[in-house]
């Protein structure tokens, strides 16, 4: 990391941290020149509760928590609550820091109109179900994550809108700064510019028994102060712009399998010399194992085989093999799949968007 920031001129890179702080403190401990070197330091982690935005933070046993990992700890920073308090210590880096908490990310839900409309992209115009053998990779990965998630905060957290959508924003606040709020309403209308001073709880158990609620602990607890008005601290969003950031993650992945699937075909063309078949072009399958067996299944089939069915009543079995016809029909207006449509218009589009990558 420091061969990496330290080639990069002055004021201009950003470090990205999702996950433990145990390397990133580490890095500044040995290298302390860097804090004033690079241009930001991003970090996913942490939750403020007690109120510092309305977003839910999930309960277990009917009790309201704000960590997610221990009642009081979001796991990236109770992992390491003594690398963290370093990092949030150090006054150099604590004017570049942006802190993106659990309240921050449970605002930014992947519900099932995100979901469908990520996993189709340009395709959720259709009025027929694709199945998820015409999906590129990219998306079909990030929608399987997505599910997965999805299903573990439902019964876990008992958050059933659809999962946080964490690491991302660590990434999109860095050059997207506009579409973040940092004010005591969380709100684009307000010119308030919050920074807070931040503390970490080290004293206290640790641990397994911490973990599954049979002691109550206090260890990785991330405490905020906001500083007075001007002060230098750690920026600390409230509020975001969600429909405007799920777009450009939309767009990240348009043009990620974009220029994944043509570069197949630009390279099995040049190869072969004919045009491939486009069944064989990153369908999703070439290089990822899915989570269904079988690639020839519909959205509303991955749903039933992962037992997440948040549309359909009943298990999959007392639907006679018809859990097609789901409520989904009614609410996204999809019919199932018609395996009788053309794919011809399709080629033809994918042809002359091949023959634009060859010239460029």
């Amino acid at each position: 990391m420091f061969d990496a920031l330290s080639a990069e001129p002055p004021g201009t890179a950003w470090l990205v941290a999702v996950g433990t702080l145990s390397n990133v403190a580490m890095l500044f401990n040995r290298h302390p020149e860097l804090a004033e070197h690079i241009a930001g330091l991003s970090v996913m982690g942490g939750c403020i509760g007690n109120g510092f935005t309305k977003a839910p933070l999930g309960t277990i046993d009917g009790r309201q928590r704000r960590g997610n990992w221990t009642e009081f700890a979001e796991f990236n920073i109770y992992s390491d609550p003594e690398a963290a308090q370093f990092v949030f210590n150090n006054p150099t880096l604590a004017r570049k820091t942006t802190l993106i908490p659990l309240d921050l990310t449970h605002q930014f839900l992947a519900t099932q109109d995100v979901k469908f409309g990520l996993l189709f992209g340009s395709q959720a115009q259709m009025r027929n179900e694709p199945d998820l053998s015409s999906v590129s990779t990219v998306r079909r990965l990030f929608f399987e994550v997505l599910t997965f998630f999805a299903k573990t905060y439902a019964e876990m957290f008992d958050l059933h809108a659809g999962p946080p959508t964490h690491d991302p924003l660590a990434v999109a606040v860095i050059f997207r700064p506009d579409l973040f709020y940092c004010n005591s309403e969380g709100a684009a209308s307000s010119s308030q510019d919050e920074r807070f001073e931040l503390e970490i709880v080290t004293e206290g158990q640790h641990g397994a028994a911490v973990e599954s609620g049979e002691i109550a602990s206090h260890c990785g607890q991330t405490i905020a102060r906001a500083v007075p008005a001007g002060g230098l601290g750690v920026r600390i969003p409230r509020g975001l712009n969600d429909k405007a950031l799920w777009e450009l993650i939309e767009s990240c992945l348009s043009r990620t399998e974009r220029h994944m699937g043509l570069e197949i075909r630009g390279e099995r063309r040049e190869a072969s010399g004919t045009q491939p078949n486009r069944q064989n072009v990153d369908t999703g399958q070439e290089d990822m194992v899915s989570l269904v067996r079988g690639g020839n299944v519909t959205l509303s089939e991955f749903e039933a085989s992962t037992g997440l069915m948040p549309d359909i009543k009943g298990p999959m079995k007392d639907k006679g093999g018809e859990f097609l016809q789901t409520n989904k029909e009614k609410s996204l207006g999809v019919k199932p799949r018609d395996l009788s449509r053309s794919e011809s218009q399709q080629e033809a589009e994918d042809d002359a968007e091949l023959v634009d990558f060859i010239k460029k």
